[in-house]
Formats: structure tokens, C-alpha cells, sequence
């Protein structure tokens, strides 16, 4: 593979979607290619940056971007880009595929979202690839409460705009509840509204490198040990592969209303991600993503549990199945 040498840039912001928004605008293409299965602030960034966006169906077999209905989207001249996201944070060689992309399609951009996965520090990046994004977020694999990286072959100019944080509580709240409640989205939204955070980073870029590099290795060694306890108790016909867990702890079951609604009454919680976005923006199933979402449940294995917490969450997904 041809590698690029001394070219790389590293873009950092309070919010890796920024970094995002901020290439979007330094961006030429206008029509990308996302994933149904993707994370709702990833399409509202777009929209935001005025792309057009189209959205396609995932593999049922590796739960990514399905390839087939990939390259025949992208054989229509009008669509440039593409979004490569990491499901639940599973580390996967796209190079191939970008490869396969870049060489039929040499004007196309390729972005790699790893915002799920556990962030990585490059020295190289892939000249077919415009950005690859990492997150340091709430819930992500190394929570540092804020923070987001990206790397480049180009500059990405730091655009000014408005922010108010008020907003963006109350619009992607909104955008959140009309996904979970199968309504479609409202292209009468003010999506071009001051939602979106613009801040930098709140530290110095070396002492935020320095701190994921300290606290990564407890996040991980945290994880495992949640995991262990999941992987050892909860029945093993309804647990995702392990190369699926990095993130959270995922279960496939079509009991998910019932335990959801135990765990919840028990103050316990989880998360049931991602839903199928194609439908929320195009009003077009796509129906491995629906087949999933409608079953899955991301259980918890971050800082905010305690092991206490996760024998209890076994306990009642065990009852769940008597």
C-alpha cells in the first residue's frame, strides 16, 4: 500500500463532530453515502454542513456497510462520498474496500469513523482516506467526558459559528424522541440552528494526548472485567460475538421490551442502539438494521457501573429466560 509520508494532520476539538462539521466545510463533495446503522448526530451534522446524504443497509454478516449496495449507489455520478463507521466499536481493516473504491472511483472522499472504537494515535494515514475521527466523549471507549481527534492529509480550516448549549440540549433531544417514536424527520427543522458545539478543546493538545494514553489502559482493563462477568452468566446464544463488545456488551434477543422494562424498573439502565435511519430520513427500510435494533440491548460496561450493578443486570437477564 502506498504511504504517504510527513502529510498527516491532526485535528482536535471538545467534540469530535466538530471535526466532523469543520471538513464538511472544507469539503467539495456534496452528496455522501452513510450507513442506516449510524449515530443520529452523524446525518444532522451533514444536513447541517448543506450535503445531500443517502443512506444504505448494513451486512447482515458483518453488521458494516453493505458493499454490494454500496458500489451500486456509488456508480451514480451524483454521489461522491462515503462514511465508513466501526459497529459497536469493532476494529476492521477497511483499507481493501477503500482501495476498491478510490480505484473505480479516484474523486470520490472516504471518511472513517472509529468515534465507538478505542482510540489509536497514528503516525501514518492511508492516502485514500480524507479523515479518520476519534471520540474521547460521553460513553465512548475512553470517556474523558469531552474531547475529539481527527487525522488528515489536509487542512481543515476552524470555521466560526454560533453555539448555544441550551439549543443543542433541546433539539437533539428532540430529533432523539421522534427516532425512538418512528416518526420521520421534519425537513421544516431549523437544522441550521446554532445546535452544533464549536469549542476546542478545553486542555492543550499534548497534556489530552497524554491523559487518554494514562487513563486507557484502566478504561480497558475495566471493560474486560465487566465483560467477563456478562460473557460467563448471560446466555450464550444471545451475546454478539466478542470482536462486537469493545464498546459495550451487546445482547440479541427478541425478549428486548421485557428486560429493558425490568432493567429500568430495578434502576438499572441500558441503551438500545442504533436505529434505522434510512427510515427516519428517507422513509425507506433498511432491514438488517431494523432487524437488529429491534433486538439488541448495549449493555453498560463504562466507569458510571459497578460490578454490583452487573451481577444484579446478569441476574435479571438470567430470570428473563427461566
Amino acid at each position: 500500500m502506498k504511504i504517504l509520508q510527513n502529510t498527516l494532520k491532526i485535528n482536535t476539538a471538545n467534540r469530535a463532530s466538530t471535526i466532523l462539521y469543520r471538513f464538511l466545510l472544507n469539503s467539495n463533495i456534496t452528496s455522501w453515502i452513510l450507513p442506516a446503522n449510524i449515530c443520529y448526530i452523524v446525518p444532522l451534522v451533514f444536513l447541517k454542513a448543506e450535503k445531500n446524504i443517502h443512506f444504505i443497509d448494513i451486512s447482515s454478516d458483518t453488521l458494516l456497510i453493505d458493499e454490494l449496495e454500496l458500489f451500486n449507489l456509488l456508480s451514480y455520478d451524483k454521489v461522491k462520498g462515503v462514511l465508513l463507521n466501526h459497529t459497536y466499536g469493532i476494529e476492521y481493516d477497511f483499507n481493501f474496500l477503500v482501495s476498491s473504491i478510490k480505484s473505480k472511483y479516484p474523486k470520490s472522499s472516504i471518511i472513517e469513523d472509529k468515534c465507538l472504537c478505542i482510540p489509536e494515535f497514528l503516525e501514518h494515514l492511508n492516502p485514500d482516506i480524507d479523515l479518520v475521527l476519534y471520540s474521547t466523549g460521553y460513553a465512548k471507549s475512553c470517556d474523558l467526558g469531552f474531547g475529539g481527534y481527527g487525522y488528515t492529509n489536509m487542512k481543515i480550516e476552524k470555521n466560526i459559528f454560533g453555539y448555544n448549549p441550551k439549543l443543542e440540549s433541546s433539539f437533539l433531544e428532540n430529533i432523539k424522541m421522534e427516532i425512538l417514536g418512528g416518526k420521520q424527520f421534519d425537513h421544516q427543522c431549523n437544522i441550521k440552528s446554532d445546535w452544533l458545539d464549536n469549542s476546542d478543546l478545553p486542555i492543550d493538545i499534548n497534556e489530552y494526548f497524554d491523559k487518554i494514553k494514562r487513563v486507557l489502559p484502566d478504561f480497558i482493563d475495566w471493560k474486560n472485567s465487566i465483560n467477563i462477568i456478562y460473557g460467563d452468566n448471560i446466555p450464550i446464544n444471545i451475546q454478539f460475538p466478542t470482536v462486537y463488545q469493545n464498546w459495550r456488551f451487546n445482547i440479541l434477543t427478541d425478549k428486548k421490551t421485557e428486560i429493558l422494562n425490568k432493567l429500568f424498573s430495578n434502576n438499572h439502565f441500558a441503551s438500545s442502539h442504533y436505529a434505522d435511519l434510512s427510515f427516519y430520513f428517507q422513509g425507506i427500510r433498511a432491514v438488517n438494521t431494523d432487524f437488529i435494533f429491534k433486538k439488541i440491548i448495549n449493555l453498560f460496561n463504562d466507569k458510571y457501573i459497578s460490578l454490583n450493578q452487573v451481577r444484579e443486570i446478569v441476574e435479571i437477564i438470567k430470570l428473563s429466560f427461566k
